[in-house]
């Protein structure tokens, strides 16, 4: 069904392109006392859906952080694999190499911090007993266990993070194979203190969540507030694709002390993807109606774009368009959308207050070992990242584009091609040096090409007129090119590169730009590492 296979093509999107020590879960975590300054009983401001333009981010920090050398051997267990070039180091026990980020990422049901001022991976929202998290028959299983931390998001300034963490899981009727029902709390970090305050005690089925750039706000979604199951009497099979349908619910955070949970729309069929604009007073989100902006001020979403789903009985199945968010421009007006349509995806870009609109051109995604990848550049230019096909090869290439509302087009501004070899593009992105960072990859078809082979690795480009740099390599694989995942630092000290051919199979590397190894930290990082994201430099004045 158009449900499961729109759902799971956009997780596995999502996935690919590409948060304090403490004891062990055990009791729920205490909920503050009311707030004493509700949002909520505030005269409320007028309400705009258009968005303002983002003021320009000042600098927190009076110098830019070095970038620092990874020793050739820090830690007394390192097994030198002479492989790659630079060779494979595996590290087995702590401390890390060196780095000038810290990391954060789930592990072991908790969430953790790879700490850059230690060398160390520090606890900052723990998960169940390690002794609870033993599965059934060799088995991992997808839901996790109770008690496990099972996703975050955090603040622009990386001083706070919303973590949700499983309370309870049960099957919505006593016949096999019935869609499995889960509880979750949300909590709110402070990221220096290591304070966690609930902010939510119970959600039903959470699905996606965001907090707000400034960390005031947060919208989630979910099928309920007041305890599972939710299913009914005439549940779905977990098989079927069909999702139970929910709501978006939005709120103040109060720093941790919150305010009442809006019920912002009971979705058709299932809200998805919240994404908040910079200034953390608009909305985004998608269902199967609609493309939605929701402002804070206002008492409901109003249609950005209309969506057309897959129905029964629907004659062209090329006419599916489900628009959802991507991001918002720093300009405030520019949002870039994904275009879901039967078992592929294209993007676009929308100008919010105008509905000018613009389809990107080659950015369909299907079954492809490098699919295009955008972001947004901070003039407001679009960045991609494409390999083309040409005559049995391939050619990586990364442009910039220019959205022109007016005329309701984009238009290329730059472009180069980053390697003659027969290699794929992934993990681009840009740096806080106005520098672009990326890998380059073989194909599976030439993987019998030595050269191409041996050129893989991360880069980095000072403009689209420059010669990249190859600054490390890539892990050597059997395994297909699209299993793997490029996280860089902001700082482009390094990047994290993931492994993962098979569901909780994962091998994770750290490739310094400036080392000599290639650091195989998977031992370190706990069972099943996954939801990687570096964290920005934190400034305390």
């Amino acid at each position: 069904m158009i449900k499961q296979r729109f759902l799971i093509l956009f997780l596995l999107l999502m996935a690919g392109l590409a948060a304090c020590t403490g004891t062990t879960f055990s009791e729920p975590t205490p909920i503050p006392p009311p707030p004493t300054n509700d949002s909520d009983t505030n005269p409320p401001v007028a309400a705009t859906n258009t968005p303002d333009p983002i003021a320009e981010a000042t600098d927190t920090a009076v110098d830019p952080t070095p970038t620092l050398v990874a020793t050739a051997t820090p830690t007394a267990e390192i097994v030198a694999t002479a492989v790659t070039n630079p060779p494979v180091q595996v590290v087995n026990s702590q401390p890390l190499p060196a780095s000038s980020r810290d990391l954060l990422f789930l592990a072991d049901g908790a969430f953790k911090q790879w700490s850059h001022a230690t060398s160390q991976v520090e606890t900052i929202v723990p998960g169940p007993n390690p002794a609870s998290r033993m599965p059934a028959d060799d088995i991992w299983p997808a839901e996790g266990f109770v008690g496990d931390v099972t996703a975050f998001s955090m603040s622009a300034d990386g001083k706070r993070a919303v973590v949700a963490r499983l309370l309870n899981k049960q099957a919505s009727s006593s016949d096999e194979g019935s869609l499995v029902e889960t509880s979750q709390e949300l909590l709110f970090v402070d990221m220096i203190s290591g304070e966690m305050w609930t902010l939510v005690p119970q959600v039903d089925n959470l699905g996606d969540f965001q907090l707000s750039p400034d960390a005031q706000q947060l919208a989630f979604t979910g099928t309920g507030l007041d305890g599972i199951p939710d299913a009914g009497t005439n549940p779905p099979d977990a098989d079927s694709g069909v999702p139970l349908p929910n709501n978006l619910y939005v709120m103040s955070t109060g720093g941790g002390n919150p305010g009442l949970v809006r019920l912002v729309r009971d979705c058709t069929s299932r809200c998805l993807w919240p994404v908040w604009h910079g200034e953390s007073n608009l909305v985004a989100f998608t269902d199967n109606e609609a493309l939605w902006l929701y402002n804070i001020a206002a008492n409901e979403p109003e249609i950005l774009l209309v969506n057309t789903p897959f129905y029964s009985g629907m004659a062209d199945v090329s006419q599916i368009s489900i628009y959802s968010p991507i991001a918002w421009a720093k300009n405030g007006r520019y949002l870039l959308l994904w275009n879901g349509g039967w078992e592929s995806a294209s993007r676009a870009v929308l100008d919010v207050p105008t509905k000018a609109f613009a389809a990107i051109p080659n950015s369909l995604v299907y079954a492809d070992p490098f699919p295009s990848e955008i972001s947004w550049m901070p003039d407001d230019r679009l960045l991609i990242w494409r390999t083309e096909h040409t005559n049995n090869s391939i050619v990586p290439l990364a442009e910039l584009w220019r959205f022109n509302p007016a005329n309701e087009e984009l238009v290329k501004e730059e472009s180069t091609v980053l390697s003659t070899l027969p290699l794929g593009v992934l993990g681009g992105t840009t740096l806080e040096n106005g520098r672009f960072a990326f890998a380059l990859n073989s194909s599976p078809a030439d993987l019998d090409n030595e050269t191409a082979v041996a050129a893989a690795g991360t880069y980095q480009l000072v403009s689209l007129a420059e010669t990249p740099e190859r600054v490390n390599t890539l892990p050597p694989s059997e395994a297909a090119s699209w299993q793997s995942q490029v996280y860089w630092a902001k700082d482009g000290s390094g990047a994290i590169l993931v492994q993962q051919p098979r569901q909780f199979e994962t091998t994770v590397f750290y490739a310094p730009t400036d080392g000599d190894f290639l650091y195989e930290i998977t031992a370190v990082l706990g069972q099943n590492a996954h939801a990687f994201q570096w964290q920005p430099e934190i400034i305390i004045p």
